[in-house]
């Protein structure tokens, strides 16, 4: 059973900068009885606790009959909410997660950028213990944001960042469920920030104007893909110039993703890596000095490059995205692409990481193989559209034979009479259509041809037909 009681603390006072007790006339310290009541229990395993109450006794009856009931809860194996941790202020919950992230191996970075999240949210929203933490206050603060300038993005993260927190406390049994779940993202329509690749020129001119150091520092990250951070963090045992193909080895510890890559180094960035190395260089040395994000722009205002381009600007994440688009540029394949990049998301090798202005669109068209409109078989015997009957091969070498003997045989009549060319010699008139000789180079025109052959098709047949006749060849011979 719980029981209520009112503690006795020692009065004290400061003298002479120290804390002593208060005595009374007769030299006996002074006992001051606390304003609030405490509730004294035994946990599950039997060892004696005290949790403070309030200053009304029947309101701390009633959480120490919610205490007696999850000590009941906890003996059957039901997981109840842990009520040693519901004093705890916010600020000592997010401590502790905070050191369970860094246990985790999550790096630095992102511990520093969510602590620093949850703890503005404590702050303007006023969480002094997890059971202030409410779902309407967070919504309310969030839409307060947007209205303010934030973009969804923005928003999103602090969301993200207490969903995390309150997951957390959730598995540690601090809390029984998380308020904060229910609470809808944002809607991201378009990234926030564009960026474009930097140009051939453009480059010239930014590696030819900045300082040699930041130069190398720059070119590095166009032609190996690496982010500033790691960069930053690159030291000199992990560049391998040496080697027959000379890579960097990066620490899991360095990437984004915590995992241990291998980048390959092209011949033009492992010279001058080679070139500037340092003589008695030490294995935890710094390859590069990255510059600030300000002295990149200053960079960029000297060499003259404008930073942004139809909305689209250049950062020094952009060199990155210049590595992906040159990639691009030399036909590399997409998934070769992606292991450069060290992304398991071909959309954002593609999309996010190319820019499409910079590709060499023209010269892909230019380069498309040529497409036959005509095939080559029936190019080589000129049969083109030609199915059955006399309308095939054979049909079109006897017309050629007669063609060719017409030829010969009225050439005189074409000339001295050429009204009664294909003409019989009865007296009556009538045509003889058996003895009419097929004109030069004419193919027979019938309403099947025309159904089977397009008009280019037959203006190229009786050009073949004509040269192979004049000349007294076989077509099929050609």
């Amino acid at each position: 059973m719980a029981s209520l009681y009112k503690p006795k603390n020692l009065k004290r006072r400061t003298v002479n900068g120290k804390r002593v007790p208060v005595l009374d006339r007769k030299g006996q310290p002074v006992y001051r009885t606390s304003r609030v009541w405490w509730i004294e229990y035994h946990d599950v395993d039997g060892r004696r606790r005290r949790v403070a109450g309030f200053a009304d006794r029947s309101a701390t009856q009633v959480k120490a009959g919610e205490i007696e009931k999850h000590v009941e809860r906890q003996s059957a194996g039901i997981l109840t909410v842990d009520h040693e941790h519901t004093s705890k202020s916010v600020s000592q919950h997010v401590s502790e997660w905070v050191s369970d992230l860094e246990r985790s191996g999550r790096s630095s970075m992102y511990v520093s950028i969510v602590k620093a999240r949850v703890e503005r949210l404590a702050v303007e929203l006023v969480w002094k213990t997890l059971g202030s933490v409410r779902a309407d206050k967070l919504s309310a603060w969030l839409a307060n944001e947007r209205r303010g300038g934030a973009s969804p993005r923005t928003t999103n993260h602090f969301l993200d960042a207490a969903r995390a927190f309150c997951n957390w406390c959730v598995t540690q049994n601090r809390m029984e469920t998380n308020p904060v779940a229910v609470i809808a993202k944002a809607r991201v329509t378009e990234p926030s920030r564009k960026r474009r690749a930097a140009s051939l020129s453009e480059l010239a001119a930014i590696l030819h104007t900045a300082p040699p150091d930041r130069s190398l520092c720059y070119l590095a990250a166009c032609l190996t893909g690496l982010r500033r951070g790691e960069l930053k963090q690159l030291e000199w045992a992990d560049v391998h110039l040496d080697s027959t193909t000379p890579h960097i080895a990066l620490r899991a510890s360095t990437t984004k993703a915590g995992r241990a890559d291998t980048v390959p180094l092209n011949g033009q960035i492992a010279g001058a890596l080679r070139v500037a190395r340092p003589k008695g260089w030490q294995a935890t040395d710094r390859v590069f000095r990255v510059p600030k994000v300000q002295t990149f722009y200053d960079d960029l205002k000297r060499a003259g490059v404008e930073r942004y381009v139809d909305g689209e600007q250049l950062d020094f994440h952009s060199l990155r995205v210049t590595f992906g688009t040159l990639l691009a540029s030399s036909g590399a394949p997409i998934r070769v692409a992606m292991e450069l990049m060290r992304h398991t998301d071909a959309k954002l090798t593609t999309q996010t990481y190319v820019t499409p202005q910079l590709l060499d669109t023209h010269g892909a068209v230019q380069s498309l193989p040529a497409i036959r409109t005509v095939p080559e078989q029936q190019r080589a015997t000129g049969t083109l559209g030609c199915h059955g009957g006399n309308h095939g091969v054979k049909g079109v070498r006897e017309r050629v034979r007669l063609s060719a003997m017409g030829r010969k045989d009225l050439s005189g009549q074409q000339a001295g009479n050429p009204g009664k060319q294909g003409v019989s010699g009865s007296k009556s008139g009538v045509v003889n259509r058996s003895a009419t000789k097929p004109t030069l180079g004419v193919e027979p025109r019938t309403s099947a041809l025309r159904k089977l052959c397009s008009a280019i098709e037959l203006c190229r047949r009786k050009q073949a037909v004509s040269l192979l006749s004049a000349n007294g060849h076989d077509v099929l011979r050609c």
